[in-house]
């Protein structure tokens, strides 16, 4: 019984598809036009004056299925009086980072980098499919107007604005992208740039990082070794000294001064020694120390002290 059912199923469906389709209403015409439906998969005739709508075979009319849209897929032919709807391709990547669409317009798959901050540019960290070099910052991305700051606008490394106050040539070096910076240290001042000559005035004059060194390093400090001259004689106290420039005030290049408070005392310059020898004397030596000595023991000398400090040796009267 079972059998005979099946089989009176499959005769029933076969009689059917090979007649005409009729509707629970009918479609009245008075030509074949009148009776299209717009389905590639039936056959519409006018048939005395009613509309009569026949299935096609399955797998005809595939160009007339064709919708011509590329992100649904490609329709097959008929089927039970309909197109077989296609299959979307498969856009997906297997990148954890893209966005992956069908581009109807372009007719392809597009993965895209993220873009978070909106500025129209993927993240470069995705995969390198993107060109933006911070997507959390919306003014930077590459063709950006870069300007005189720490920031790289246009995300290009080698770009870090062109600020030049002073109007030597070199871009200031608070202009940056990143590590890359411009070379004027001194962006107010004309005479301070890389290629400036370095002169001894307490200022980093070519920008290399040093102060009062030759260019390049070549030749040293130059600076010399000074001693403070507080007595205005011209020998400074050689306790005491400092680098400094050239003809810096109230300094000597000499530190052999044996009394810095005093302008009368200096190497050569000799004062009376103990009170209790009058012919004891101190000669202050080109060292800065004093020397003891004494007046000429032939002649009876003895040292006299001067009004400025100094000592001479006079005879003794009588």
């Amino acid at each position: 019984m079972k059998i005979i059912s099946v089989l009176s199923f499959v005769v029933v469906v076969l009689f059917c598809l090979s007649f005409p389709l009729v509707g629970v209403a009918q479609e009245f015409c008075d030509s074949e036009s009148d009776c299209d439906d717009s389905n590639p998969c039936t056959s519409d005739d006018c048939a005395t004056f009613v509309c009569v709508h026949t299935l096609e075979p399955s797998g005809s009319h595939v160009e007339d299925c064709d919708d011509g849209v590329f992100c649904n897929g490609t329709e097959g032919g008929c089927f039970l009086g309909v197109c077989v709807s296609g299959s979307p391709p498969d856009c997906d990547d297997d990148i954890q980072c893209t966005t992956d669409d069908c581009s109807e317009l372009q007719r392809v798959c597009s993965h895209n980098a993220p873009d978070v901050d909106g500025d129209g540019h993927g993240d470069i960290n995705c995969e390198g499919l993107g060109d933006d070099c911070d997507d959390t910052d919306p003014n930077r991305f590459p063709g950006h107007l870069e300007v005189c700051d720490s920031d790289d606008e246009d995300c290009d490394p080698e770009t870090f604005g062109n600020r030049d106050q002073d109007g030597d040539g070199f871009v200031d070096s608070a202009c940056c992208a990143d590590s890359n910076c411009g070379d004027d240290c001194d962006d107010m001042e004309p005479s301070i740039h890389p290629i400036q000559n370095e002169v001894c005035n307490g200022v980093d004059d070519d920008c290399d990082g040093d102060i009062d060194m030759a260019s390049e390093g070549v030749g040293g400090s130059l600076t010399k070794l000074h001693f403070p001259d507080s007595d205005g004689d011209g020998y400074g106290d050689p306790a005491t000294s400092f680098a400094l420039c050239l003809g810096e005030p109230g300094f000597s290049m000499l530190g052999n001064d044996c009394n810095d408070d005093n302008p009368a005392i200096f190497p050569g310059v000799m004062i009376c020694g103990a009170p209790a020898n009058p012919t004891s004397v101190m000669v202050c030596m080109g060292d800065g120390t004093f020397a003891l000595g004494s007046c000429d023991p032939s002649t009876k000398s003895f040292c006299v002290m001067q009004p400025n400090g100094t000592g001479i040796c006079l005879p003794k009267k009588g």
